[in-house]
């Protein structure tokens, strides 16, 4: 944390490698320094102080975090010609405000939705599927399919996938790489959604607890026969009919392979299982 000293007050700020300050209202020195004024006025050529000091130190933009309960603060940055950025989850607004002569080249928030899935192997072979609780059908009710579930903010697909099949239904895993990939687009808000099917391993005995999680109805160990079985008879979505068909006789260690592992940029040219989907 850096200090910005001027005869006012000090502020504290990060910068980040691109050159950008972050100005964040939830350290009680920095809301204190821009709430100190009652006049609106005075408060914001307070504001329009610190950005040009901002921009004599040549940085490229200014980062606001503004929590909920300090909105009252809001238009004063807007007067200065701030931007709405995103809001986080936990009542977080982040405006910003280029400090350069030249086009903003600002990422936009986050446009992709991030979901992952588990094939997941025991040491005799069998693959994990699951049963959801709660479906978009009645015949996706009676399907299998193997564990999913949503990355979190600040997660890789490594850790959303242990993270998911152990909330969902209490087994630790060991994840061995990404196996396939598939872009359904468009998805809500227009984003796209790219989901991850990560091959991991349940190298002990462990008792299956899909209680605690609440999302399933059903959890248990298929065989390959079983899988091959319920394709047949088309008790699997098309998505994992396509998974399935194509990797079963490769099982148990043909797969390695093909594994894309994290830190290893150039594996995604390994994959054969590359699975696309243009729309829902």
């Amino acid at each position: 944390m850096q200090i910005l000293e001027n005869n006012l007050n000090n502020l504290k700020f990060k910068i980040d490698n691109y050159k950008c300050a972050t100005l964040d209202l939830n350290i009680e020195e920095n809301f204190t320094f821009f709430n100190s004024e009652k006049e609106s006025e005075k408060s914001i050529q307070k504001i329009s102080k610190i950005t040009k000091e901002f921009q004599e130190q040549k940085l490229k933009a200014i980062w606001l975090i503004v929590p909920s309960k300090h909105s009252h603060l809001i238009h004063h940055f807007t007067k200065n010609e701030y931007k709405f950025h995103h809001v986080e989850e936990n009542d977080i607004l982040c405006l910003y405000k280029w400090l350069l002569n030249t086009p903003c080249n600002l990422p936009n928030y986050a446009s992709r939705y991030l979901g992952v899935g588990g094939l997941i192997l025991n040491k005799d072979g069998q693959i994990l599927l699951v049963k959801e609780r709660r479906t978009i059908s009645k015949k996706l009710d009676e399907m299998w399919k193997i564990p999913t579930g949503l990355a979190e903010n600040g997660e890789s697909i490594q850790q959303a996938v242990i993270r998911e099949v152990k909330e969902e239904t209490g087994l630790d895993i060991k994840f061995q790489g990404v196996l396939a990939f598939r872009e359904a687009f468009p998805y809500l808000f227009n984003a796209s959604d790219l989901f991850f099917v990560c091959l991991c391993k349940c190298e002990f005995d462990q008792t299956i607890n899909i209680e605690d999680g609440g999302e399933l109805k059903g959890c248990r160990w298929f065989d390959k026969d079983e899988i091959k079985q319920n394709i047949k008879e088309k008790k699997f979505s098309m998505f994992s009919i396509n998974l399935f068909t194509s990797i079963l006789d490769l099982l148990p260690d043909g797969l390695n392979k093909y594994l894309m592992q994290p830190g290893e940029p150039y594996n995604f040219l390994k994959s054969k299982f590359t699975i696309y989907s243009p729309k829902w």
